[in-house]
């Protein structure tokens, strides 16, 4: 007998064509197939409501209806026909997002005439083979239907999402005395129930979740995790009376998962025993349809031998009944897996764990009943998918006798999936690569359940994609953020957005701010948070440095203070208005001119402007005018601009003072002390210089009168007291060079300017310089060059066979030494530290102990390491800071 296939195309008239030559080719006495064409998509959606097509071929662009919106048409008006859409390579994005939408359809691209072709006859030989497989399932499921139909002790009720009742079992006629007419699209289960239980178990349940839920929303609630649930509940029949049953609940779901309704069987447990009874009677009865079942199924005794073996299962293995009934030992097991082995049937009692060990996976129980989809395997040369569940047998007495396995064929259903897989593994590709390590992205329902989230969100908690599946987000936050953090959720589900800053805790208790930001979306008529969480520690450190500025700033001594390009001051520190004599708060509006005394006024245009213009800077010594007691003070202010990054223009010109009228007042009055002092050191010095010249002018006249004679004790007693007399007078010479040392302040100077300058002096060009000191600058007192002179002095007065002498430097790790060397005889040790002290001198006097006073004003340091008997070597140690080399 042939089978009759209906085929309807929805496009453009040259692809009908083709189509229609394709399927003239197809010769197959078996099959008589049925073809209409169609330009008009409306018109094609007007004839589904009349038409049973077992394929529709659907261009994805047409001139009346297109993309989305043909697509939900078309499965609105046949969720049963296999659909097929031919699109434009062009339309691949959009078509690849209908199919994440979750559409089903069968896809191909357009371009390739005998490839559509080719997929059209797959099709149809693919229906062909399934047809009379699908007339079997539906008498199949009409046979369920009348034996639960045809059994008086066991009510089923089901009912669609709205709770309303779409099917009322003889059974539950006779148990609650309504009819199927009076209930069914009219009633609730509300009329059954008894209000008050129904409220008792909905404070149980409140105080277990927290959540308020009244009327038969509560059987929404307790089934929501997809697991059956049984329990004793009142039933008021329709005479008033009451009876006790047991209600076994669960949902009713297509094969996409979507929730069609409820599904509900008691029975009276009045007499239970007798009831429990005839049900496992039943059970074990029902197992006798077991050969007309259209799904691959068998079934076994305690001892592992097959019992049953349907037709299904000889389609599918090759293996006649006849041939395998009776047989143990995993017999079964082989046209599957080509060995002995257990099967689901022989797990029914085992462990997750000893199943997953068999590669059963996402095992699912519901009752006793387990289920699983098991790894592709061949048979018969082909590969395929099944999704498998098995169940005890069990006698009156609720002995298992036995086991049942059934195989449901989902091969196609697969093919899709992995394509599925495939978009969806690009898709998360791009989630997982979302930039930055400080990003987070997550996805998570009204429930707090996670749905999706990227590697970084798993790599910052420290917890793993399994810990964070059965997480929620507020345990991610800290206990002093989850206030917030929750309100911003309840936001973002009613306002449709809301951003928050918490802190996140780590796995390990770390504490790290983020600052997040959520998105409701709906999707598939389900609310859901997409967020996005960023790092903001840095900012965090930021705003921390910037609090600790501003503390800085504010409790500073010196006077700092902002104005615009223009001078108008905006804003000033505590120490500065105090300075200023103005309020903090009142000092908006002033310009730098109203605390300038009109004398140095004219001190801006000419001198600090230029420099703000040129350099961005002026330091130097001012004075403000303190607007409240009308005193100058006198500060040493720095003035520099501040600009702006991108443009480089002045936004801002800062302004730190410090106050130094007490500095001032102590310098001047020190000044006038040193100034007396030297007024009297220079008369005193004066006056001492002119006795010594008098006395050496006496000492010389008794010397050349004869007086004094040579070679005798008076004669050496003269000469000593002439001696004293020139030691004096070195030490008042001294005295003058030492009042100056420190008087005037540092400054650089070019050492090899100075060396040269000091070589010139006739009294050294007996010898030869060697000056390597390139452009070396050093930071000294002005005094500076007394030290090099005393060096070239000390080198010609002492070095008895000097011909040379040598300056150049090296560098340290504290900074840099100057080298004074020459080829005289040089310093005997005990002398190497004596020569630097005021005590000791010879010739000359004090010159090494000034030098050394002078280099010590900024921090500098000379000592002499040669060798005797090869020469002098000075060595000036020069910190870091006081060096440098200006090109």
């Amino acid at each position: 007998m042939g089978s009759a296939f209906s085929l309807i195309f929805i496009g453009d008239e040259s692809m009908a064509e083709k189509i229609k030559a394709g399927l003239n080719r197809l010769n197959d006495p078996e099959l008589k197939i049925k073809a209409t064409f169609l330009r008009s998509a409306e018109e094609a959606l007007s004839g589904m409501e009349s038409g049973d097509y077992d394929l529709i071929v659907a261009g994805y662009k047409n001139e009346d209806l297109s993309g989305t919106g043909l697509i939900r048409k078309i499965r609105e008006k046949n969720r049963v026909a296999r659909l097929l859409i031919v699109a434009d390579p062009a339309d691949k994005k959009m078509v690849l997002k209908d199919l994440h939408k979750g559409y089903e359809f069968g896809l191909i691209f357009s371009g390739d005439d005998d490839q559509i072709l080719t997929r059209i006859k797959n099709i149809i030989q693919d229906v062909k083979y399934q047809k009379n497989p699908q007339e079997e399932i539906e008498k199949s499921k009409q046979v369920i239907r009348a034996i639960l139909d045809s059994t008086d002790n066991i009510g089923i009720i089901t009912t669609d999402v709205n709770k309303i009742i779409t099917f009322f079992s003889r059974g539950a006629e006779k148990l609650l005395g309504y009819s199927h007419e009076e209930v069914v699209g009219k009633a609730t289960p509300m009329i059954f129930h008894v209000e008050e239980e129904i409220s008792e178990r909905a404070d149980e349940l409140f105080e277990k979740t927290g959540k308020k839920i009244e009327g038969l929303d509560l059987f929404d609630e307790i089934i929501a995790g997809g697991k059956p649930e049984r329990r004793e509940w009142t039933y008021k029949k329709k005479d008033g009376s009451l009876i006790v049953v047991d209600l076994t609940m669960t949902r009713i779901k297509d094969a996409s998962g979507n929730i069609w309704g409820s599904f509900g069987m008691f029975y009276d447990i009045t007499g239970r025993k007798e009831l429990e009874e005839e049900f496992r009677l039943y059970k074990i009865q029902s197992s006798g349809i077991i050969s007309n079942i259209p799904e691959p199924t068998f079934a076994i005794d305690l001892d592992g031998r097959v019992i049953a073996w349907n037709l299904a299962m000889e389609e599918l293995t090759g293996i006649p009944a006849q041939d395998i009934l009776g047989k143990g030992d995993h017999e079964y097991a082989i046209p599957f897996y080509g060995k002995r082995r257990p099967m689901l049937i022989d797990l029914i009692t085992e462990s997750d764990e000893l199943m997953k060990k068999w590669e059963y996976e996402e095992i699912i129980k519901t009752g006793n009943v387990i289920a699983a989809d098991v790894a592709p395997f061949k048979i018969r040369e082909k590969t395929l998918y099944y999704r498998v569940s098995a169940s005890p047998i069990y006698d009156k007495n609720s002995k298992i006798i036995g086991a049942v396995e059934c195989a449901s064929d989902f091969t196609h259903i697969k093919e899709v999936e992995e394509a599925l897989a495939r978009e969806k593994a690009n898709v998360e590709y791009i989630i997982d690569s979302l930039p930055g390590m400080f990003y987070m992205f997550y996805m998570f329902d009204e429930n707090g359940r996670f749905v999706r989230w990227n590697k970084n969100l798993e790599t910052i908690t420290g917890y793993s994609a399994e810990e964070v599946r059965k997480m929620k987000p507020l345990e991610f936050i800290g206990d002093d953020y989850k206030d917030q953090s929750s309100e911003s959720i309840e936001t973002a589900f009613s306002k449709g957005y809301s951003d928050v800053e918490a802190v996140i805790v780590t796995k390990d208790g770390r504490r790290i701010p983020f600052f997040f930001s959520a998105n409701r979306e709906i999707i598939d008529g389900t609310p859901y948070i997409l967020g996005m969480g960023l790092d903001i520690t840095k900012a965090k450190e930021k705003d921390e440095e910037i609090r600790k500025l501003a503390s800085v700033v504010r409790h500073s001594g010196e006077m700092i203070a902002l104005a615009d390009p223009k001078g108008v001051i905006n804003f000033i520190n505590e120490a500065g208005a105090k300075m200023l004599g103005v309020g903090v708060d009142e000092i908006d509006g002033y310009l730098w001119t109203d605390f300038i005394p009109d004398s140095l006024k004219d001190k801006l245009d000419p001198e600090i402007m230029p420099a703000l213009t040129e350099k961005g800077l002026w330091e130097g010594e001012l004075q403000y005018l303190n607007r409240r007691t009308g005193d100058l003070i006198d500060v040493h202010a720095m003035v520099f601009t501040i600009n702006d990054p991108e443009t480089g223009e002045p936004v801002h010109i800062a302004n730190m003072s410090l106050d130094i009228t007490d500095k001032k007042k102590a310098k001047a009055a020190l000044r006038e002390v040193n100034k007396k002092l030297n007024l009297l050191g220079s008369i005193t010095r004066h006056d001492i210089l002119n006795q010594i010249t008098v006395a050496q002018g006496y000492m010389d006249i008794l010397e050349m009168d004869g007086q004094i004679a040579k070679e005798t004790e008076v004669g050496d007693k003269c000469e000593r007291v002439a001696g004293a007399i020139e030691t004096i007078k070195r030490l008042i010479l001294f005295t003058k060079d030492y009042k100056d040392l420190g008087e005037q302040s540092p400054e650089w100077y070019n050492v090899g300017r100075i060396i040269d300058s000091n070589y010139r002096n006739s009294g050294f060009r007996s010898i030869q310089l060697v000056n390597e000191t390139d452009n070396l600058e050093v930071y000294a007192d002005p005094l500076f060059g007394k030290v090099i002179y005393n060096l070239f002095d000390n080198a010609v007065k002492h070095g008895e066979k000097i011909t040379t002498i040598k300056f150049y430097f090296t560098r340290s790790e504290d900074g840099l030494d100057l080298v004074c060397e020459d080829d005289g005889v040089g310093v005997p040790g005990e002398f190497k530290e004596k020569i630097f002290r005021r005590e000791h001198y010879q010739n000359t006097g004090l010159g090494l102990f000034l030098s050394g006073e002078i280099l010590s004003i900024t921090g500098m340091s000379i000592e002499e390491n040669g060798r005797y008997g090869e020469g002098a070597r000075f060595v000036i140690h020069i910190p870091k800071g006081l060096f440098r080399f200006p090109e």
